[in-house]
């Protein structure tokens, strides 16, 4: 009797999960930009709130020699910074995100010409390799919006997907 009740209960949960899934999922496609501000404003008031307590924590403390208080207004500024940009978080993740990439690419580009200089047959192939990422590297770091906004599209995309997985497993699945 006890493992009826437990796999009714998972059931539950399972269900849950997947409409709570299937909501954000198809949030982030019908309104990506506003996900993007959600996420930010979210991120934004989690630095300030750190940012506060550190200060008042270091108030508190009199005799208190830690870096607490320039922690703490650092954090509160930039959580009011990205209160009222709240995209700032994600452009800033973007950014690097597309430096890294560009950086990829320039790695792989001197390491096919590396391996030109050794002889090697294939290095064309590293070479094209290369240069496609230092060109979506580019795209990102240039648009660095648009390129979230797709990024936020496909993981609801991605979400939506797999609640619908979800249920139907748990559909095919089903004990009376």
């Amino acid at each position: 009797m006890n493992t009826q009740i437990s796999k009714k209960m998972s059931q539950k949960t399972v269900v849950i999960t997947s409409i709570v899934t299937l909501i954000f999922g198809l949030a982030q496609i019908i309104f990506p930009s506003y996900v993007i501000d959600i996420i930010g404003f979210l991120a934004g008031f989690g630095l300030l709130t750190i940012g506060l307590v550190s200060v008042l924590i270091y108030i508190k403390n009199k005799d208190n020699t830690s870096n607490g208080l320039a922690k703490g207004i650092i954090l509160a500024v930039a959580g009011a910074y990205f209160i009222f940009n709240s995209s700032a978080p994600l452009q800033i993740l973007s950014l690097l995100l597309g430096l890294f990439i560009v950086l990829n690419g320039v790695l792989g580009l001197q390491f096919s010409l590396d391996a030109k200089k050794i002889g090697s047959e294939k290095w064309k192939i590293s070479l094209i390799f290369s240069i496609v990422n230092m060109v979506l590297g580019l795209i990102i770091l240039f648009f660095p919006f648009s390129t979230l906004e797709v990024l936020i599209v496909y993981n609801g995309i991605f979400m939506l997907v797999s609640a619908v997985l979800n249920l139907l497993s748990l559909i095919f699945n089903k004990t009376k």
